[in-house]
């Protein structure tokens, strides 16, 4: 997770069963966000601004030390996403005036456009079987809405509806699932519906706010945050698909 230390935002392991923190994995005078482990946990996939704008990298899980950038283009590129083989990921980008969703595979490294439009669009996540890529984009509302196309960028359909911001889908391990914070009745709550955007259900119905969904690697739990408590935290509760 990304944890505020001092004047920057650093990669920080936590304890999955809430004893705090284990450890800080990056500590230099630069900003890390969203931090993902490879699947061997020895690297993790993550943004930067070491070199002024946000690029992606790899670092190595232990030491933080970048092992190679990914990226380095004019603007931001942020928000990386594996792969479900690992062979690539997907990543957001003003690389071209404006967020666009990009793909890249890290044997040429060239990244592909998968959308092209005035408004944003960003946050992407790919499905467990690497088909779609569900992402929020405000192309058709002031809102913003939740969408799925094709992994190449063709057949974008979108999914919700809802007065207020929907926001930041996940796919669930099993893809049966999409999984997004939404203000649609007031206040943000974590929800979910079918890849469809069909049995939509609020997983969390709670009077504070809950943001920034995500499942564990394991498909045991539903992390998000939360300012519950009057600060902000961490959560978890059981997922069951």
């Amino acid at each position: 997770v990304s944890v505020e230390k001092g004047d920057y935002w650093q990669l920080i392991e936590a304890d999955p069963n809430g004893q705090g923190d284990k450890r800080q994995i990056t500590n230099q005078q630069a900003n890390y966000f969203q931090g993902l482990y490879s699947p061997d946990a020895q690297q993790i996939l993550a943004a930067s601004n070491l070199d002024g704008d946000l690029d992606i990298y790899l670092l190595d899980a232990f030491s933080g030390e970048v092992v190679q950038q990914l990226t380095n283009a004019p603007g931001d590129d942020y928000q990386p996403y594996w792969l479900p083989d690992y062979s690539g990921f997907v990543f957001s980008s003003t690389r071209d005036g404006n967020d666009e969703i990009y793909l890249m595979y890290f044997d040429t490294l060239q990244p592909i456009r998968l959308t092209n439009n005035p408004a944003f669009d960003g946050f992407a996540s790919v499905s467990a079987n690497g088909e779609q890529i569900a992402f929020y984009s405000s192309r058709e509302e002031a809102d913003y809405e939740i969408y799925v196309m094709d992994i190449d960028g063709q057949n974008p359909t979108r999914l919700t509806y809802a007065k207020g911001r929907d926001a930041l889908p996940v796919y669930s391990p099993s893809g049966e699932w999409i999984i997004f914070e939404s203000e649609r009745d007031g206040d943000y709550d974590i929800y979910r519906m079918r890849p469809d955007g069909s049995e939509l259900e609020n997983l969390t119905n709670h009077p504070a706010g809950d943001w920034i969904p995500s499942l564990s690697p394991d498909g045991q739990w539903l992390l998000f945050q939360s300012d519950r408590d009057g600060v902000m935290h961490i959560y978890r509760m059981p997922w069951q698909e």
